[in-house]
């Protein structure tokens, strides 16, 4: 039975180069000699190039076999292993007669692992610029202060003897569950992004890290509002904004126990916070801001987050720790902890 499908992917540059250094073999014979590529793929490159005039069309009798071939796979092969760290252009210009083409489809071929790697990281760069000036939280890399706070997370997460899925809002390079993994690998992630561009780059990036995590595109408060009480073992509500306009879903959380027992609730938000106009909390926390007793519109927003919080918290939740940091601009964290 005749070959029809292709155990490699060859790019088409290397098979047209095939097909022209060897243009008086049918497809049938090709095939016999590159096995790896189907007869269908010689065959339809062949007449691409019959129809540009690269190359004559054969008579259905014509079994010639080309004797212009002046190289064979295995020694294409042993040359590029022979060459480690050479490119295509430079192994092309060391023995030019094999064309840059043929280097480049085996290099592929042999090396198809690093390609792929290559070829994600690139997608990843790609949606993190698109996502750059869209999402300023997405653009904290390499602010210690920020990961002095990733190492408490997962310092916490060790001390509650808790351990199971963890929804998160992942930067793109996932440096939060990162440092959980290097505490324990006794959870799983669900990374949650709203932004089509960060989803993206972290769905690549989490396969890249090898990360135990799950992606999903949407509202935090919308995805979380599918699962039923003690689903997680925590929460991390990484949210970098301002408090009244993300406090409902802290407050769904809450209010349907969605951590275990001794399982955490991590929240960031904004210090500095002029005034909210949206939101249902927005009323209540502009009025707790201006009980602030050194109230101005420019102070800073501790006084009515904590009020807030203190709120909603109800009794089977306690406030166990509040760091104040900074990256561009000044931020709150607190960790909550559902105590029964």
């Amino acid at each position: 039975m005749e070959n029809q499908t292709s155990v490699l992917k060859f790019p088409t540059e290397f098979v047209c180069s095939v097909i022209v250094n060897n243009s008086t073999l049918t497809s049938n014979e090709l095939n016999k000699l590159y096995p790896a590529i189907s007869i269908k793929q010689f065959g339809l490159n062949r007449a691409k190039l019959e129809r540009k005039g690269v190359v004559k069309a054969l008579e259905k009798n014509d079994k010639t076999i080309n004797e212009l071939l002046d190289y064979t796979p295995d020694e294409v092969k042993e040359l590029i292993k022979f060459n480690e760290g050479l490119s295509p252009k430079e192994l092309n210009a060391k023995y030019s007669h094999i064309p840059m083409g043929v280097f480049r489809a085996y290099m592929r071929w042999m090396f198809d692992d690093v390609y792929q790697v290559r070829r994600k990281e690139k997608k990843v760069e790609k949606f993190r610029q698109i996502s750059l000036g869209k999402v300023g939280a997405y653009q904290d890399k390499g602010i210690q202060q920020k990961n002095d706070i990733h190492n408490r997370i997962a310092e916490l997460i060790v001390e509650s003897e808790v351990s199971g899925v963890i929804p998160c809002l992942p930067h793109i390079d996932c440096f939060g569950e990162l440092a959980i993994e290097r505490y324990t690998k006794a959870n799983t992630f669900l990374g949650i992004a709203n932004e089509m561009s960060v989803y993206q780059a972290m769905t690549i990036k989490k396969d890249l890290l090898g990360l135990p995590m799950e992606t999903a595109y949407g509202n935090m408060l919308d995805i979380l509002s599918l699962y039923k009480t003690n689903s997680f073992a925590h929460i991390n509500m990484d949210f970098c904004g301002a408090m009244p306009t993300q406090i409902p879903t802290v407050v769904h959380a809450i209010e349907n126990n969605l951590v275990q027992v001794n399982g955490y609730l991590f929240l960031t938000f904004q210090r500095i916070v002029r005034k909210v106009t949206k939101g249902y909390y927005s009323g209540v926390w502009n009025n707790f801001k201006k009980l602030n007793p050194s109230y101005s519109e420019m102070t800073d927003s501790d006084f009515a987050n904590d009020m807030l919080l203190t709120m909603v918290l109800g009794a089977n939740y306690l406030r166990v720790e509040k760091i104040m940091y900074q990256t561009e601009t000044p931020m709150v964290f607190y960790a909550v902890k559902r105590i029964k």
